[in-house]
């Protein structure tokens, strides 16, 4: 039993240190086993414990090997280090032997959480998380195309170039000068897309129109006014398109001599309309260089410095060109209108009521405003043709 413990004991001392486990345990199975021979000489065994001692003295067996050949190997380090020169710490990480190498799990985890508290198998994720929605992938086995909803399919219209928007709109006001319709113009303007130049549109029909007649020029100032009123173009646009117009004065007096003044007309009457800005003539003053320029900002200013300047404007392409007034005519009209409605309902007794209907229709269309349509005078306060007891309707 002695000669046991001192082959136990020098087993499992390794590098230097002494495991004192290992020799309790050897101690602890040379008392069972010499409990077992005693038993086993006075004929007491059974099947069992017979089974049992042969299965201790086997794990016995390669428990001794187990630990001899570890004991080889970790001299046999100790010697090869101590003849290169260098002593390991054996309290170091680096000066303990491997005994468990880690296992490569090509990147993939045993499913349990993260250390951090988010992700993992069976874990809902951090508190706060929250999760976007993810777009199907058609590659999916599992994708399903009618579950998707429908497909819609828009239609992309790609900006046109520079050198493409003078063929493109060069017909448009040919044909709008033949027709006089400024909603087709407007459908065909928003089916293009100009883009940033679409003050190329403006400065392109009064340069066509110069070398028309006075009837063409009228519509290009009509086509200006409605094209703003409908949003297709705005009051920077149209600020461009003159500032570049003018630029180009030195160049169209050779085909139009009279080009200055009909461009001083057309500024006059895009002011009228509310096309330009009242401030547009104010930013040249004293700032123009060029005397064709300055011709026709001063025929502009003319124009609308006259007494009522503005009303007439709607006459300044000739008696014969004007063919729409202007808002200030409109409201005129329908005041001179409000004013006679007495006079108008002695032989129309429902005047009141119709005008109060064509005023509201005028109102919803924008073509008044809601001051002028308020100013319209009641039926109420005529009882001509109310009876006392018919509740202030008027009679049919």
């Amino acid at each position: 039993m002695a000669a046991e413990v001192e082959a136990g004991n020098c087993v499992t001392q390794r590098d230097g240190v002494f495991s004192v486990v290992a020799v309790l345990d050897e101690e602890a199975e040379s008392v069972y086993d010499e409990e077992l021979i005693d038993s086993e000489v006075n004929g007491n065994w059974t099947p069992q414990e017979k089974a049992l001692h042969e299965a201790r003295l086997k794990a016995k067996a390669k428990r001794r090997l187990r630990k001899s050949s570890s004991s080889r190997d970790s001299t046999r380090d100790s010697l090869s280090e101590c003849v290169s020169g260098d002593v390991p710490d054996p309290h170091s990480p680096k000066g303990k032997t491997q005994t468990h190498d880690r296992k490569s799990r090509m990147g993939k985890g045993r499913g349990l959480p993260k250390k951090g508290g988010a992700g993992g198998k069976g874990v809902w994720g951090a508190a706060g998380l929250v999760y976007e929605m993810e777009e199907p992938d058609c590659r999916d086995p599992n994708y399903d195309e009618s579950a998707q909803g429908d497909t819609v399919y828009a239609t992309v219209v790609p900006e046109l170039e520079e050198g493409e928007l003078e063929k493109v709109m060069n017909p448009i006001i040919q044909e709008y000068f033949e027709h006089g319709d400024t909603k087709e113009v407007e459908m065909l303007l928003k089916n293009l897309n100009l883009g940033p130049r679409q003050c190329v549109f403006p400065s392109l029909a009064v340069c066509l129109s110069l070398e028309c007649k006075a009837s063409q020029r009228e519509l290009t100032s009509r086509l200006f006014s409605d094209l703003i009123a409908k949003q297709v173009l705005n009051e920077g646009d149209m600020t461009t398109a003159f500032n570049h117009t003018l630029t180009q004065l030195p160049e169209l007096i050779l085909d139009t001599p009279e080009a200055p003044q009909m461009l001083g007309q057309f500024i006059a009457r895009a002011i009228a309309d509310h096309a330009l800005p009242m401030e547009f003539l104010d930013q040249y003053r004293g700032k123009v260089d060029c005397e064709n320029a300055r011709a026709a900002l001063d025929r502009a200013a003319v124009l609308l410095s006259m007494k009522r300047g503005i009303v007439r404007l709607d006459n300044v392409w000739g008696v014969g060109g004007g063919q729409r007034p202007v808002k200030l005519l409109i409201k005129e009209g329908f005041q001179r209108v409000y004013d006679e409605l007495p006079e108008i309902s002695l032989d129309v007794p429902h005047a009141h009521s119709i005008m109060e209907t064509f005023v509201d229709v005028c109102h919803q269309q924008s073509v008044i405003t809601k001051q002028l349509r308020d100013s319209c005078p009641s039926s109420r306060g005529r009882k001509r043709f109310v009876s006392e007891g018919d509740g202030g309707i008027v009679k049919s």
